[in-house]
C-alpha cells in the first residue's frame, strides 16, 4: 500500500464493559442517553459517580 497516509484502528472493546462476553450485537442499557445527560447537567460529580458505579 504505497499511498497509505494512515491507519486507524478503533476498539470497541470498552464499549460495553458491563457484559462479560461482548457479542457483535446491539446492547440495551439501563438509561436513555438523554436521561443520562440531564443526571450529568444537574448532580454534583461525586454524586454522579456514585450513581455510575452501582
Amino acid at each position: 500500500m504505497p499511498n497509505l497516509k494512515s491507519f486507524i484502528h478503533v476498539s470497541t472493546a470498552f464499549a460495553n464493559c458491563h457484559v462479560k462476553h461482548i457479542e457483535e450485537r446491539f446492547y440495551s442499557y439501563p438509561i436513555k442517553h438523554k436521561d443520562l445527560m440531564t443526571l450529568i447537567r444537574n448532580l454534583p460529580e461525586n454524586q454522579v459517580e456514585k450513581k455510575i458505579s452501582t
